[in-house]
């Protein structure tokens, strides 16, 4: 059933990002057609056709609302990203430990969303701000590397917590 309505999905992607206010996603396409296949499989498992409406109409509102919750979460990711690029330092030196450990330029922008454990802030400093590898990073904190991602992760929901923002 989904093989017929493949060309739906373009349509309905077409038709989303033809729109004005959604013209900014243009390079989001492939994206918005993945999420569209998905959600086009996903009706068809769903699809009861003694409700009344023609399988396309109840497909088409079902990859509509895919996109526009994937759209949603961008946003949400974007606005995060924007706030945090505007921290992040450019030097392309090479850090130090101490580097991870302390930053006072950023303690005093962010006002108390860095972590106050020392671990936490060499993952803190050298994960999200500086965005160094992993490894490295996991290395100066003494932490295992999927230690230092679980890490990082929690770091993360703390610090939209302290902002108030939800992802």
């Amino acid at each position: 059933m989904c093989e017929d309505f493949f060309g739906m999905v373009e349509v309905v992607v077409d038709e989303f990002l033809s729109r004005e206010r959604n013209r900014r996603w243009q390079n989001h396409r492939e994206d918005l057609m993945g999420i569209g296949m998905i959600a086009l499989r996903k009706s068809s498992l769903k699809f009861d056709p003694a409700r009344g409406f023609q399988f396309s109409t109840y497909a088409s509102n079902s990859i509509r609302y895919e996109m526009i919750a994937h759209i949603k979460k961008l946003q949400r990711r974007e606005e995060i990203e924007v706030s945090i690029d505007s921290l992040v330092d450019t030097n392309d030196e090479p850090r130090t430990e101490d580097d991870y450990e302390e930053h006072e330029d950023y303690d005093g922008i962010i006002e108390g969303l860095a972590p106050s454990s020392k671990q936490d802030r060499i993952i803190y400093y050298g994960l999200i701000v500086y965005g160094e590898p992993k490894a490295e990073v996991a290395k100066a904190a003494k932490v295992t590397i999927r230690k230092a991602g679980f890490m990082k992760k929690r770091i993360i929901k703390e610090i939209q917590l302290k902002m108030g923002v939800t992802i």
